[in-house]
């Protein structure tokens, strides 16, 4: 694993970068002050907390401001939304509290490190000046295409990346299949080694989608100005990829019709006497089977998989489920009228989500991987999840999640 992770030189010029003293920033007394008054009844006066009862904030990455503004505006586990509560401003003077673990420490300008992305060695792209992306057509609030461009989560992320590395955006659009029993992984790999692309979009973070190829050759799926002579099934001669730091998480959460009080549901143990659906063959179903009440199950309503199961529920066929908050989004987006609602429930057990280069072109990823870095010590994604119309959930620090122990816990 040493050897997929940014050089340790790339690693100094974002995150040690410089730093304020403590005292001298202009929000740190504000901030200090919205903590006691909003924070300091449970995480602990000036930040003394053991962490057995709530978070110990002492601990929280600096690095990580999005997804702290993320958890304050929201919610996370048993904290409360204060988004409408706390005004933006007084989010970043909590924020310069916390980050200076109490005014103890100085404040790292983690912004601006991160703001200097190293530009493409000459060669290492497709087309001078471009970078080149594969995103699937089929992406849903990911991923989408327009006449002219294209929109969706992904979409924005990469557009972002290439205007921070001063390159335009030209995209490779393929049609991901949609059949369960296919691995994009050994796909993604096809697309990258043919090269179709110099990144792929939506590459999982978890151990085997990355670094020595997993099979010796693969096909790739169809894409955009496929050669005529080129028939599904070809394979490609694979070489090894790697992936950057994370951008997103992908979570599962519950969605409710509109028979049901959200408030009321935290829990799958609360699933119990409702009505409740599952999507065949997804990690829904299975963690739903697997944790669900054992009653609630036995009566539960199974849908093939696809864009008709939340459609099944808009016409009343059950009234509660677990799905990817993603799949929720784009239902909405294709339903403005939908009577669907999201709840705040996420089941802890996700994959962190980032993109994929090929190996061999090590300054491209250095730099792609900075201009993520850069967008999410910026807090910029959520604004373009936003953009996108995407419920946001930021990455956390895992890397490889244990899905049999999630999934044995009750």
């Amino acid at each position: 694993m040493q050897s997929r992770l940014a050089p340790l030189t790339l690693v100094a010029t974002l995150f040690a970068g410089p730093s304020l003293a403590a005292e001298d920033h202009p929000l740190l007394a504000e901030g200090q002050t919205h903590y006691k008054d909003f924070c300091a009844h449970c995480h602990g006066i000036n930040m003394v907390n053991p962490g057995t009862s709530s978070y110990d904030l002492r601990k929280y990455p600096v690095e990580e401001k999005a997804s702290f503004v993320d958890a304050v505006n929201n919610g996370k586990g048993d904290m409360p939304a204060w988004g409408d509560i706390l005004l933006p401003e007084e989010i970043d003077a909590i924020w310069v509290y916390v980050a200076t673990r109490a005014g103890n420490q100085p404040f790292p300008e983690i912004a601006a490190a991160a703001a200097v992305v190293p530009s493409v060695p000459d060669g290492e792209l497709m087309v001078p000046v471009t970078l080149t992306a594969c995103l699937d057509v089929k992406g849903g609030i990911m991923s989408t295409r327009r006449t002219k461009g294209g929109a969706g989560f992904d979409y924005e992320v990469l557009a972002a990346v290439a205007d921070r590395l001063d390159l335009k955006l030209d995209v490779t659009w393929f049609e991901g299949d949609q059949d369960e029993f296919e691995d994009p992984i050994p796909q993604a790999y096809a697309m990258l080694s043919m090269p179709l692309c110099d990144v792929v979009a939506a590459h999982p973070v978890f151990p085997g989608a990355d670094g020595p190829i997993p099979t010796d050759r693969a096909a790739p799926p169809r894409w955009d100005d496929q050669p005529e002579h080129w028939r599904p099934g070809n394979q490609v001669d694979l070489a090894p990829i790697r992936r950057t730091r994370p951008y997103m998480r992908a979570v599962q959460g519950m969605v409710f019709s509109d028979r049901i009080d959200v408030e009321d549901i935290d829990s799958i143990a609360a699933l119990a006497e409702l009505r409740v659906g599952v999507q065949q063959g997804t990690l829904g179903e299975a963690i739903l089977r697997r944790q669900g009440p054992p009653a609630a199950m036995a009566e539960a309503i199974t849908v093939a998989p696809g864009p008709n199961f939340l459609w099944e529920m808009e016409k009343g066929a059950f009234d509660v489920t677990l799905t990817d908050t993603a799949a929720f989004d784009f239902h909405r987006r294709q339903n403005m009228l939908s009577k669907l609602k999201l709840g705040t429930y996420r089941h802890p057990l996700g994959v962190n989500i980032g993109l994929a280069t090929a190996e061999k072109n090590q300054g491209l990823f250095a730099s792609i991987d900075a201009a993520l870095a850069a967008l999410l010590a910026e807090g910029a994604m959520a604004d373009l999840a936003k953009k996108a119309r995407m419920t946001y959930t930021p990455p956390n620090n895992e890397t490889e999640p244990n899905f049999q122990a999630v999934l044995r816990a009750r």
